[in-house]
């Protein structure tokens, strides 16, 4: 009777004390693991795959592995042990043909493995504690561990990002004949623009007038600048460093002045005459005939190259030799070497961010870190549309990297929405949006701006510094013709003289249909000239 009992009682305590060793009858065989090493530190939170392999020599099952169960309990202890999988089979090379582990005589894949993530219940000194498994009735086990530390993750501060000093021995010059000025400064570690404005002295400096000639402002990367300047005029500038973190304070310059030339011109001493003067004679003033009307001017190749053409008021430079333009109006030609090309300049990408997005005077301005994608798909929009912009307002976004608009740009009504992009602008997707007629959306691009052959409408004003594609496939501007019709209602204007846009969609019958059209939208008048505060001149009338 207490034989019984004592055997009763160790039956009993193997079933509520399991996972402890079970003493195997005829089971030999090998359970290794590989990874984690002894003592190593898991973090909650971060997923781990621990490794091994392990093969049986003999037991009831002969040499098959049932399964691999891994447990974690607390260290050096089998309390709060809890079974967190059942590992993966794995072939092992390494295994299966080695006599001492008995692998050349198991069938089954050698190694194993389990993918486990823990997490906050795990916490402190554990055990891992692999059974390798003969059978299904689990009569033979062979077991290994390995001791863990298992911590929560720690924190890593976000840096901020170190002021950078400001540009040091700031020289200026302005020599004969006064018409270039020469700036520079010593180079800021950090920096990866420089932003520099120069005024006359002659009033006071203010942002309205800062890049209106003959003062000057530019963005520049290295530690110079020189720019056009007026004989005779003294000048004020100062300088700012910068990068994606921002701008340090303004440091001023020395002030120069313009030194024009002075070389004094030779005046002749007359000669009195000797002879008698002769009275002059009366010169009759003739009289204007005026031009026959409808007459068309005569080729434009045949002028001289200093002459040019004015025909109803609208002045025409002098063309190509290649082609033979004419003014087909009923009014009169002027042939005239004193109409003069009214001066103009182009601004650079530059120019255009300093004075209308950074000295911007308007209070909506979002700037955009990186690449962007505009995405109208379930409840992302996108970093432009997440920004739930309200009716009746104006915005100013300026995005340091690419904008991809694979969805339309959100322009609710009365809503003016101007997008600076310092990189290439990639259209994927109609822009089309409600209440055209008080909406506006424009685009200023200082790469290229890229046009998907799916899109069929864009309503916005597009200006580039790069080059305008009407139809990018992704890798090339060329036509798939037929192509699909392109509708802008808006504008293209591209300020590059070396990069013309290409309009180069083509249908399966261009003389009927236009394959791209351009309809320009007034309301841009007011638009542009509420935001953009200076007018560009390229054309100008004359009378």
């Amino acid at each position: 009777m207490k034989i019984f009992l004592l055997f009763l009682t160790f039956l009993l305590g193997s079933i509520f004390l399991f996972p402890q060793p079970i003493l195997a009858v005829a089971c030999t065989g090998y359970t290794y693991t590989d990874t984690p090493v002894n003592n190593t530190t898991y973090t909650v939170g971060t997923n781990y795959t621990p490794a091994g392999w392990s093969t049986f020599c003999s037991g009831p099952n002969s040499t098959n592995r049932n399964r691999v169960d891994l447990h974690i309990c607390d260290q050096g202890t089998w309390t709060n042990c809890r079974q967190i999988g059942t590992a993966t089979s794995q072939v092992r090379q390494d295994v299966i043909n080695a006599t001492w582990t008995c692998g050349n005589l198991n069938p089954n894949p050698d190694g194993w493995y389990l993918n486990w993530t823990p997490n906050s219940s795990f916490l402190g000194a554990k055990t891992l504690r692999v059974a390798s498994i003969n059978d299904s009735a689990v009569t033979c086990v062979i077991w290994d561990e390995k001791n863990l530390n298992i911590v929560v993750p720690t924190s890593t501060p976000t840096p901020t990002p170190t002021p950078l000093p400001q540009p040091t021995n700031l020289s200026a010059s302005c020599t004969v004949p006064g018409t270039t000025g020469n700036l520079s400064w010593n180079t800021v570690s950090g920096a990866t623009f420089y932003s520099v404005y120069a005024q006359t002295n002659d009033h006071t400096f203010d942002w309205t007038n800062a890049c209106t000639a003959p003062n000057f402002c530019n963005r520049v990367y290295s530690p110079s600048a020189t720019f056009t300047t007026v004989p005779g005029k003294s000048y004020n500038w100062f300088v700012t460093a910068g990068n994606i973190n921002g701008e340090n304070s303004a440091i001023s310059g020395p002030m120069f002045t313009c030194t024009p030339n002075t070389t004094p011109t030779s005046t002749p001493t007359p000669i009195p005459s000797t002879s008698t003067p002769i009275p002059p004679t009366s010169t009759p003033t003739p009289t204007p005939t005026s031009a026959p009307a409808n007459n068309f001017c005569a080729d434009t190749n045949n002028l001289p190259t200093n002459q040019i053409k004015l025909s109803t008021g609208l002045l025409s430079a002098r063309p190509n030799n290649n082609y033979i333009y004419r003014f087909y109006t009923p009014d009169y030609c002027i042939i005239s070497n004193s109409a003069v090309i009214p001066s103009f300049s182009i601004p650079s990408y530059a120019d255009m961010e300093v004075v209308y997005y950074d000295k911007s005077k308007l209070g909506n301005k979002i700037p955009v870190s990186g690449d962007v994608a505009v995405i109208n798909t379930g409840s992302h929009k996108g970093e432009i549309n997440d920004k739930n912009i309200p009716a009746n307002k104006e915005y100013l976004f300026n995005i340091s990297g690419n904008l991809t608009l694979d969805g339309a740009v959100d322009v609710k009504r009365g809503t003016v929405i101007v997008v600076f992009v310092y990189g290439n602008l990639n259209i994927n997707a109609n822009q089309v949006y409600n209440n055209p007629e008080t909406n506006g959306l424009v685009f200023v691009v200082s790469g290229n701006i890229n046009v998907a052959p799916t899109v069929t409408e864009i309503n916005a004003v597009m200006i580039t510094y790069g080059t305008f594609c009407s139809n990018w496939n992704g890798s090339a501007c060329i036509s798939n013709s037929p192509d699909l019709p392109l509708t802008i209602k808006g504008n293209v204007i591209s300020l590059s003289s070396g990069n013309p846009p290409k309009f180069i969609r083509s249908l399966a019958n261009n003389t009927s249909t236009p394959a791209e059209t351009v309809i320009y939208q007034p309301k841009y008048l007011v638009i542009l000239k509420n935001i953009f505060s200076k007018t560009l001149t390229i054309w100008k009338e004359v009378q």
